[in-house]
Parts: structure tokens; sequence; C-alpha cells
């Protein structure tokens, strides 16, 4: 069972996020439905500061990344995480620093 469960979804593919940490300090991001082996572009905000890179998709298409999304001086957030393929581009959004049982 995935506490707080947390995916987005875009013609196909899929992101989901995973809590590394009890604050989400680390954030597992998990992806499928890419192309095999194509090259993703990821963009990750958090507070303004911006993270950009390029990743690979793996041979059955999926995607992995750990995301550490702190922000200097902040004890809580939300940060966007995006992953485009070739076909796809699906955008997650999750929170970090705290979290409240519903």
């Amino acid at each position: 069972m995935i506490p707080f469960p947390n995916s987005a979804t875009d013609k196909g593919c899929g992101l989901e996020s995973v809590i590394g940490t009890p604050k989400g300090e680390v954030t597992y991001v998990q992806g499928s439905g890419f192309e095999p082996n194509e090259e993703l572009t990821m963009d990750g905000e958090s507070y303004g500061e911006k993270n950009h890179g390029i990743a690979k998709a793996e041979a059955d298409g999926t995607y992995f990344a750990v995301a550490m999304p702190n922000v200097l001086g902040k004890t809580s957030g939300t940060t966007t995480w995006s992953v485009r393929g070739k076909n796809c581009n699906p955008v997650l959004t999750f929170t970090w620093g705290t979290y409240h049982l519903e």
C-alpha cells in the first residue's frame, strides 16, 4: 500500500509519486508508458527553483527518479514534476514537508 497515493497520466504515459521519507524530503517518481529507451526531458519546480534534466526510459518504457524537493528556508511546499517523451507529457504535483491523515 502506498500512503498518500498520487498519480498523473497523459496519452498513455503515467507518473506516480511515492513518499521516501516521513515528510517527503525524498520522494520517488515512477513512470510508465513511455517508448522503450526513448530520451525523456524532466522538469521540476518548487518555490520557483527549477530543475531540468535529460533521462532515458528503460527498455520496458518505465522511468524512475529520486526527487529531493526541499527548498532552503522552507519547511513544506509543493513540487511540480513533468516528464516529456515523444508522445506524452504527464505532469505530477506533490507536496512535501507536512502530511495530514484524512
